[in-house]
């Protein structure tokens, strides 16, 4: 969200051959690796779980970790259709 505290996501633009900006979002840097050992730390007790025998647990990450992705991915697209549009607002009253 915009102008909210906690922000724990980024917008980076890296600008490429052509001279258009390849636009890439994800998490702030400790929400980032929290994110990278969660993930990690997910997958090695669903994998135990299994062997186990126990098929409650994987069912439950992957739930919750597929709604957590598509909020991230709405997320994604909300803020890269905003900030282009901005970017193009500013442009177009640029050249006026």
């Amino acid at each position: 969200m915009r102008n909210h505290f906690p922000n724990n996501h980024r917008l980076i633009g890296i600008l490429n051959d052509t001279g258009n900006y390849d636009l890439k979002f994800d998490y702030k840097s400790p929400m980032n690796i929290l994110a990278k050992v969660l993930l990690g730390l997910g997958i090695l007790i669903s994998i135990i779980s299994l062997i186990k025998g126990n098929w409650i647990l994987p069912i439950v990450f992957v739930f919750f970790g597929m709604i957590l992705l598509v909020d991230f991915k709405l997320k994604e697209k909300k803020e890269i259709n905003l900030f282009t549009d901005k970017l193009l607002k500013y442009h177009k009253t640029e050249y006026d």
